[in-house]
């Protein structure tokens, strides 16, 4: 339920995002610099969604490492 949750938020923002002409642009531009192919634009999302729990946990033990996590608690001041 979670990943869904996450992946609805996803794509809803970057479709928000393509509302107007500049965050079309933007999102061409990314595509072009990022993948070298303005077609990517219409793909990318789809990749996004296809990704399954498994697929985030292996890059996750790849890349986010424990040894060097930071954990930052926030508190409410007393008033």
């Amino acid at each position: 339920a979670a990943r869904a949750k996450a992946q609805k938020l996803i794509r809803t923002g970057a479709l928000r995002r393509r509302e107007t002409n500049g965050g079309k642009a933007g999102a061409v531009g990314e595509a072009i610099t990022q993948f070298h192919d303005a077609s990517y634009v219409n793909r990318g999302l789809e990749r996004l969604q296809a990704l399954s729990a498994l697929d985030v946990q292996r890059v996750v033990k790849k890349y986010l490492i424990d040894a060097k996590a930071v954990i930052i608690t926030y508190t409410q001041e007393a008033k």
